[in-house]
């Protein structure tokens, strides 16, 4: 049975985030975007999208870049829009390799509290020393994890292009400057030369020295005086090259690593995780950790079945307390693992997951059909007490309690039957809870009224 933390909730609109992986200005940005939603434009009800660097006072989004942008989507249905992912993101892959496409749920009362934002499987990346690897190392793991699971979208790796100086030392020396008087002059022409800050109570204001350069190539165009007031060109005394670096860092309490998302299914992660742990195996550069929603919605439901052990053994101590006996429990809470079994098989057949709402579902059903063995058993014993033997106490208790038991269960299944409609978001999310509990009354009665009575004949017909 998959294994999720929330039950599957329908939506024919989403928030796609782009980041195009690339210097681009706000125009070419917008262009881009512009050209994906042409090529989905018939199957879209209505699309709104930010591009670059948005100034509002209370963002309702994230800070986004120049070459980012937030686009909401809303299709005719659900259908329509799975079509429209997937068309993006292959024009995407065709026309844009570089770009990273996201897709989220558009916001709304319930996702602020029960955000779910983690992809599926997250392989935290490392070097074997603890810090983040290089860009070249990610782009080789990635390149042979896109190459084993061709099936699988690897997002590509987000990076920037960085401008690297080095000074040339022989050069100053001869034309007389000094590095710190050339590393000033470059904090100067990047607005980055702090003079000193204004303290006030808590707060600090720094005080800049900047001459407003932000073209690269203006730097370069720029001069700094030597030891005798002569001016330098800076292009005589800094070699420029460029390279790539990741354009956001992550880290943890176990320093620095690259996430890596990935969408798929339960089965899927088991053998990418098989692969991950032969791969770094094999090559002593990387150390990998994981998490993502596979792994939190396990904890989950572990913590839930936790509940539904302390759930059953209260339940035991009060019965035993009540029954005065060590085995008549037992008997009656023999029908809790019939009905987890079916109930779990009824998901499995239904394609539905096992969550928080089915498991409440189940710790519900457990507690509430036991009433009917309870009532079974505890008529059974009134009726040996007055004298009646075994079997005719069994079959004539079976046949007293028979009406209230399908009248209490029928009533309780036929209440809930309604709640199966999802119509909405509320339905949807009280459906697994409702499946639950409907498929264990049903198979409860039954077990109530035939299972139990066996079980306890089995057990007292040779006292």
């Amino acid at each position: 049975v998959e294994k999720t933390r929330l039950p599957y909730i329908e939506h024919d609109d989403a928030v796609m985030t782009i980041d195009w992986n690339a210097g681009i200005s706000v125009e070419e940005n917008d262009k881009r975007v512009g050209e994906l939603l042409n090529a989905v434009r018939e199957k879209l009800t209505t699309s709104t999208t930010m591009v670059g660097v948005q100034d509002f006072l209370l963002a309702h989004t994230k800070e986004i870049t120049a070459s980012e942008a937030v686009v909401y989507l809303k299709a005719n249905s659900e259908e329509a829009l799975e079509e429209v992912k997937k068309t993006i993101q292959a024009y995407a892959t065709d026309h844009y390799p570089k770009g990273v496409i996201d897709f989220a749920v558009s916001g709304n009362i319930f996702e602020m509290i029960f955000s779910e934002s983690e992809a599926d499987l997250e392989i935290l990346l490392q070097n074997r020393g603890g810090g983040a690897p290089d860009v070249k190392n990610v782009r080789r793991f990635m390149d042979t994890l896109a190459k084993t699971f061709p099936e699988i979208h690897i997002p590509p790796i987000v990076v920037e292009e960085n401008i690297h100086y080095v000074a040339d030392i022989e050069k100053m020396s001869v034309y007389g400057v000094p590095y710190s008087t050339l590393f000033n002059r470059l904090r100067e022409l990047v607005n980055q030369h702090d003079l000193y800050q204004i303290n006030q109570g808590s707060f600090s204001v720094p005080v800049t020295l900047g001459e407003g350069r932000k073209e690269s190539r203006d730097l370069l165009l720029s001069k700094v005086r030597n030891n005798k007031g002569v001016e330098i060109p800076l292009d005589y005394l800094i070699k420029e090259s460029k390279g790539e670096d990741f354009k956001k860092l992550y880290s943890g309490n176990g320093g620095d690593y690259y996430p890596i998302g990935i969408i798929t299914e339960d089965e899927q992660v088991e053998d990418i995780v098989a692969f991950v742990n032969e791969y770094v195996k094999s090559d002593d550069k990387y150390f990998v950790s994981y998490a993502g929603d596979y792994y939190s919605s396990r904890e989950l439901i572990t913590e839930l079945i936790i509940i539904l052990l302390v759930a059953v053994a209260l339940l035991y101590f009060i019965l035993a307390a009540q029954f005065e006996s060590i085995v008549q429990p037992l008997i009656i809470l023999s029908e809790i693992v019939i009905d987890i079994f079916w109930v779990l098989l009824g998901l499995y057949i239904l394609g539905e997951s096992l969550n928080i709402m089915s498991l409440i579902g189940i710790v519900v059903m457990s507690g509430i059909i036991i009433n009917d063995s309870i009532l079974k058993v505890d008529t059974i014993n009134r009726l040996r007490r007055d004298g009646i033997p075994l079997l005719k106490a069994i079959m004539t208790g079976g046949h007293s309690r028979l009406k209230p038991i399908i009248m209490t269960s029928l009533t309780t299944i036929l209440a809930i039957v309604p709640f199966l409609n999802r119509v909405d978001m509320g339905s949807a999310l009280q459906f697994p809870l409702s499946l639950t509990i409907i498929i264990g009354m049903s198979i409860g009665t039954i077990v109530s009224l035939f299972f139990i009575p066996l079980v306890y004949y089995i057990i007292y017909r040779k006292r």
